[in-house]
């Protein structure tokens, strides 16, 4: 408990401040925290109802006290110097329960049953009782009494992780409880009072949110002045729900999002409540969140509000989160009823409250400070706005800092423009103070003032100025003259250093608001003066600074993109090498771009030239979708289907689209064709949390009449596509006809008919919740249109891979439901394809469909061909399909020409002829199997032709080599002039080539392994590095075929990895493992080798690993008897006291040997080596050794034998040996819950503990351990203040 951050709480506000976030947590959210200053009498909180298995009526009182008399003097009463009797707190209590039954005193204690006092002293347990002592006279009043002392309070805050990091974190929680939501509103300045108010009036606002919720609706959004009331509007129609739905106000200052995502239960309906959501940096992710828990039953919705005049962004970013649609706006009006009664309260009546109230205009904040200005003389005559403001400027000014108003005065501009900042952050606060202008001391100082006094407040790591109506008077006071010209202060802050350039950007929006004045246009234009001058680092800088443009400016920030773009496209936009170390390069700068364009794309006016400027972006990076936040990706989800169901957006889209298709470039094309995929996808990806994973899951939009058009509409575009673009564009076209199919299939409900029971579409994942179920009519209205497409188009296509593309949009259809209407309807398009000889040989080639891949098919084609005797008409055929094909075309067309060239040489010579190799006319496989056809037909000198000449022919002869698998040719055997071939290649510089043969000769290891074992040496002896797990495969096979009289061979071939950095892999592990068992002098001489190898080349010993990494995984009692165990071990501790590499390598060498546990073996080798070694290099390395062993017992009882001999070294010795032992007890891989103690480190405190003990008399032992024991203590304090930070109850 040492380790709770007490010295933050440094005042009794601050005290009670944490005791009000406890109970809260600890007893119930129902408990009423009072914070405001002034006679409490004696009760900081109460509560009605049942704790901690009492029901009663709770008073909670605290004190804040470093002493005990002082605290003992303040419960009983002292007598001062004059003599004068100063009652104490208890009897106090007993006066109020004994006065008059009306007085408030006896109505706040009357029915008392529980009292505590909660204190923030650690008390002994004599101290305890003398408290219980003092408070004892209540009990006489049927009070319960008992103390909260510091010790109990330590315990309950860290068993609540949320108050550790509402109070104390650098990232306080992002979600609060509502009643800790509203315990905060009452500490902002004029919160008290605000809250004590009656809420009235608002009888309008509060029937819209209840409507809010009864429907479908995301959000509901509340904007209004400064001061109207948004934040007690909030809480007020958020506590009418608390008993209905889980609520949860989201923190601002909150940092570290993603901590927080298992928060939100989908089990539980949320409201998740934002205010002065224009301040929230996390905006987007915060409503990511809520949406991707709305996708499948509507169980998140959000309360949010802001000021009017920055509401636009935050509206922007709703609507394109929810849809337009399904954002309620509420703007919320002036009120005047409760203003009579503020007026009262204030003590105001007759003429001058009328006159105050009239002045306020229905915002209370107004009323308040004009009262306060009255209160210090100002009349009532003289009142304005203006003057109400700054006469309380200049009352804060004259009463905190007399001395230095000019100071605070620039510290308030200042931090108007750039609020809210990071003032925890030392960067942040240095550049805050040369913005100011004076040295950093100086301005802390002014910012304590300006916190004390009220007029800013700390929200976790931020300030900002408070109320938002004097913020926003700043703002516009700092950045406009009273005759509303631009001061200077603006330019003054972009030279200098701005904490945050973007924040200051968005509140100079803000102002342009509030004074209606111009004030961006002359920043914006500033800045880009020098643009043609700009390199790739300055125009990243820009638009990360001026992001906010696309929200308030978003056709002026579209041209400077543009401006931008068009400079890196062109070469223009300088790039100096250099900044590439700064993250600075052509493509990150064009990365950065499209997700800043999402705002604008939401404007119907600048849609067209948005998507164009996307597609020109995707374009030139090829496409890429730079994982998910590229151009591709920010366009089709421009032209996704929105929730709230609006389809003008997409019609517009479609409009672009058609005008792209009718420039018939292939490349725009290519976007064409990515929106209509997405204007025909009826299954939209969404992303959920469940848990701390991030998982994709579907939703399918309802099918209106207005997007049954636009779908039509989409479908009829593709169809032009398919019937006039180029071959390549037409078979993309057709896949994405496929992709609808089957999104239209798997929408279409599941049918149980007598002829047949259909499966499950392809992609379909039935235990997805779905939002709606599409009518049965239109889909298959909808199938029937795209089957009409196919069989228009496939009557007039001609080349085999569209046809096969186009068959592929039905295939399903007539192999799963051939019975059906579509399925005989497939079937036709399927027969009347097959029938053509030109598909026929494509599907086969390609491997296009599985029904046609036959022996019967191959064999009739096979014969027709011969019979045609035109080699060079297939010739022809082949290179017309192998690009089509692509990579699948590898496996048929292979298959093909291998059966072609076995079975009818001399066509297949004829054929080869016709191929150029070099030039590369076909997939090289397929030229391969020609060849290896030829091999298998008797030709045996064709592969060694092709084996000396060009580096094409020669990869085609290894290819060829791999093709000649006996298993697949009966009666074929290699020959001696075959394994020839093979070494000849083998022996090639090409390592492309290589790896094809040194694959594939394991496969015929168990037909020829001595010929293998010859073929693999080779590569040994050449460059063994990148084939050392194929090497090891081959010995291997080649031992359990040969046994041990291969012994011999197999160790001269791995003794060529002598030189090898790093032996990795299954196969290489496992060898060293058997070698090891059958031989362990050749092992530990080939490890020793190694070692020598790395220090006679000067190699860096961490990039070079003589000992395996994994080999422990291998050495297992299977392999290894004991005795064979004890022997390795034995022989690998002769290397403790060598240096150089040894010292590096001798760990993981005896944690292999040792098969990764501390056996009985281990600890006798062990103890040998300490008695009779016992030097501080021999302790220190068995140290190391020790440090990759689980925390057991016997490891510890080998620690502490070694610590007893290090007892009798030389003091110097004996600390870095001790370090050495201390490295040994690690702290590896802990896992624990949220809110506990990592078990691991428990454990380790009871190891070292029993450590202690079992050498009661050893200075060095009890000394070592009680070091030990006190850092884990601390990093199990540094564990429990993690978990403060990171997790919410």
């Amino acid at each position: 408990m040492t380790n709770f951050p007490w010295h933050n709480i440094d005042s009794g506000d601050r005290f009670q401040d944490l005791i009000g976030c406890l109970l809260l947590q600890e007893v119930s959210k129902h408990v009423h925290v009072f914070t405001k200053a002034g006679r409490d009498y004696g009760i900081d909180a109460s509560f009605e109802g049942e704790y901690d298995g009492i029901h009663g009526s709770w008073r909670f009182q605290c004190k804040h006290y470093s002493d005990m008399d002082n605290l003992k003097a303040e419960l009983r009463g002292s007598k001062g110097k004059d003599g004068k009797i100063t009652k104490g707190e208890v009897q106090r209590i007993i006066d109020h329960l004994a006065s008059d039954p009306n007085s408030m005193g006896a109505r706040l204690w009357t029915g008392t049953t529980q009292y505590r006092l909660i204190i923030s002293l650690h008390l002994l347990p004599q101290q305890r009782q003398e408290i219980i002592d003092l408070l004892t006279p209540l009990v006489a009043h049927g009070i319960s009494v008992d103390v909260w002392e510091g010790a109990k309070v330590e315990l309950l805050c860290n068993s609540k992780p949320f108050v550790m990091a509402q109070m104390f974190g650098d990232h306080p929680p992002l979600f609060l409880p509502l009643a800790e939501f509203r315990r905060q509103q009452r500490r902002r300045p004029f919160g008290e009072f605000y809250d004590s108010l009656p809420y009235a009036g608002r009888d309008e606002i509060t029937a819209h949110f209840e409507d809010f919720l009864k429907s479908d609706n995301a959000a509901f959004f509340i904007t209004g002045t400064g001061g109207v009331g948004k934040t007690r509007t909030l809480m007020e129609l958020a506590c009418a729900h608390d008993d209905d739905l889980t609520i949860r106000a989201i923190q601002i200052e909150s940092g570290h999002f993603e901590q927080h995502l298992t928060e939100i239960d989908d089990s539980q309906r949320h409201l998740l409540v934002l205010d002065e959501a224009d301040r929230y940096t996390d905006l987007e992710r915060v409503l990511w969140l809520a949406t991707a828990h709305r996708r499948f039953g509507g169980r998140v919705r959000m309360l949010v509000a802001c000021r009017g005049a920055v509401s636009r962004p935050v509206r922007a970013s709703l609507e394109r989160a929810f849809g337009a649609n399904r954002v309620v706006l509420a703007e919320l009006p002036r009120i005047e009823a409760v203003l009579p009664k503020l007026a009262s309260q204030l003590g105001h009546t007759g003429d001058v409250a009328r006159a105050l109230i009239r002045l306020a205009e229905g915002v209370p904040l107004w009323l308040i400070l004009a009262s306060e200005a009255i209160g210090h003389g100002t009349l009532v005559e003289q009142l304005t706005k203006e003057r109400i403001i700054k006469s309380h400027i200049d009352r804060y000014l004259d009463e905190v800092a007399p001395q230095e108003k000019e100071l605070h005065r620039t510290l308030l501009d200042v931090l108007a423009a750039v609020e809210p900042i990071n003032i925890r952050d030392p960067a942040t606060r240095d550049s805050f103070a040369k913005l100011i202008g004076d040295n950093l001391p100086r301005v802390m100082r002014a910012v304590e003032d300006v916190l004390r006094s009220g007029f800013a407040e700390q929200r976790g790591r931020f300030l900002c100025i408070a109320p938002d109506l004097v913020a926003d008077y700043l703002l516009v006071r700092a950045m406009f003259t009273e005759s509303n010209l631009p001061t200077d202060r603006h330019r003054q802050m972009l030279d200098g250093p701005v904490p945050d350039m973007r924040r200051l950007i968005t509140n100079l929006a803000r102002a342009e608001y509030l004074s209606g004045e111009l004030l961006l246009d002359e920043v914006v234009t500033t800045a880009i003066a020098p643009l043609d001058q700009f390199d790739t680092l300055q125009c990243q800088k820009f638009l990360n600074n001026f992001a906010a443009l696309a929200y308030v400016r978003p056709e002026q920030f579209l041209t400077i993109v543009e401006r931008m773009v068009a400079m890196s496209l062109a070469g223009n936009l300088r790039h100096e090498p250099e900044l590439e170390i700064f993250g600075s390069s052509k493509s990150s700068f064009l990365d950065i771009v499209p997700p800043l364009l999402r705002p604008v794309l939401g404007h119907a006016n600048l849609q067209a030239r948005t998507l164009e400027l996307l597609a020109i972006i995707a374009e030139s990076q090829d496409f890429n979708d730079r994982a998910g936040f590229g151009a591709m990706r920010v366009f089709t989800d421009g032209v996704q289907y929105p929730e709230d169901g609006d389809t003008s957006f997409l019609w517009q889209a479609l409009d672009v689209l058609r005008a792209w298709w009718a420039s018939h470039q292939d490349r725009r094309l290519r976007m064409v064709l990515a929106g209509v995929a997405r204007l025909l996808a009826l299954e939209v990806q969404f992303s959920e949390v469940e848990g701390n994973n991030i998982v994709i899951k579907r939703g399918r939009p309802p099918l209106t009449d207005e997007l049954r058009r636009l779908r039509a509409a989409a479908l009829g575009l593709l169809q032009l596509i398919l019937a006039h673009s180029s071959h390549a564009v037409r078979a993309n076209a057709a896949r994405v006809l496929r992709d609808a199919a089957s999104e239209v299939r798997r929408a279409r409900p599941r049918r149980q008919d007598s002829a047949e029971v259909q499966p499950t579409p392809p992609g379909e994942h039935p235990e997805v919740e779905v939002q709606s179920t599409p009518t049965e009519e239109y889909l298959d209205e909808e199938l029937n249109r795209i089957f009409l497409v196919v069989e228009g188009v496939i009557l007039i296509e001609r080349a085999p891979h569209v046809v096969d593309c186009l068959i592929e949009v039905v295939h399903w259809d007539a192999e799963f439901a051939s019975k059906s209407l579509f399925g005989k309807r497939a079937t036709t398009l399927e027969n009347e394809a097959d029938s053509r000889p030109s598909y026929q040989l494509y599907a086969l080639l390609a491997g296009a469909r599985h029904d046609l891949q036959s022996e019967v098919l191959t064999a009739s084609i096979i014969s027709k061909l011969i019979a045609e005797g035109n080699p060079v008409a297939l010739a022809n055929e082949l290179a017309s399909i192998a690009g089509p094909a692509g990579s699948r075309g590898l496996s048929g067309g292979a298959s093909f020409l291998l059966e072609l060239g076995s079975r009818h040489p001399d066509y297949a010579r004829s054929l080869l002829q016709l191929i150029d190799i070099d030039q590369s006319t076909l997939p090289m496989y397929w030229s391969a199997s020609l060849v290896a056809g030829l091999r298998v037909s008797g030709d045996s000198g064709l592969i060694s032709q092709f084996a000396k000449a060009s580096l094409e022919k020669r990869k085609v002869a290894a290819i060829a080599c791999t093709r000649l698998r006996p298993l697949w040719h009966p009666g074929f055997r290699l020959t001696n002039e075959d394994i020839s071939v093979m070494r000849d290649l083998l022996d090639d510089p090409d390592e492309w080539l290589r790896r094809q043969l040194v694959e594939f000769v394991w496969t015929i290891v168990s037909d020829e392994p001595n010929a293998c074992l010859a073929l693999v040496e080779v590569v040994a002896r050449k460059t063994p590095a990148p084939f050392v797990e194929q090497i090891a495969h081959v010995c291997r096979e080649a031992l359990k075929v040969l046994g041990d009289i291969s012994l011999p061979q197999v160790s001269e071939i791995v003794e060529c990895f002598r030189s090898v950095p790093n032996i990795e892999g299954h196969h290489a592990n496992t060898l060293l493992a058997d070698l090891a068992r059958r031989d362990l002098d050749w092992f530990f001489n080939f490890l020793t080798s190694r070692v020598e190898y790395a220090a006679s080349a000067g190699l860096e010993l961490y990039n070079f690993s003589a000992v395996p990494a994994d080999l422990s995984r291998f050495f297992t009692e299977k392999r290894f008897s004991p005795q064979l165990r004890a022997d390795a071990l034995k022989r690998a501790l002769t290397w403790l006291d060598r240096t150089y590499g040894f010292t590096l390598e001798l760990p993981r060498l005896v944690y292999a040997v040792a098969g990764g546990l501390v056996s009985p073996e281990l600890v006798v080798a062990i103890r040998a080596s300490i008695s009779s070694k016992p030097t501080a290099l021999v302790l220190a390395q068995i140290g190391r050794i020790l440090h990759d062993f689980s925390n057991g017992e016997a490891k510890f009882i080998l620690l502490g034998e070694c610590l007893v001999a290090t007892s009798r070294l030389q003091s110097d010795e004996q600390i870095s040996v001790c370090d050495s032992l201390s490295g040994a007890i690690g702290r590896r891989s802990l896992k624990w819950s949220p809110g506990q103690t990592p078990p691991a480190l428990l454990k380790l405190l009871d190891r070292l503990d029993e450590l202690r003990k079992r050498h009661p008399d050893a200075i060095l032992v009890q000394k070592f351990a009680e070091r030990e024991m006190l850092r884990v203590q601390r990093e199990i304090a540094e564990i429990r203040d993690r978990d403060a930070e990171l997790y919410i109850e």
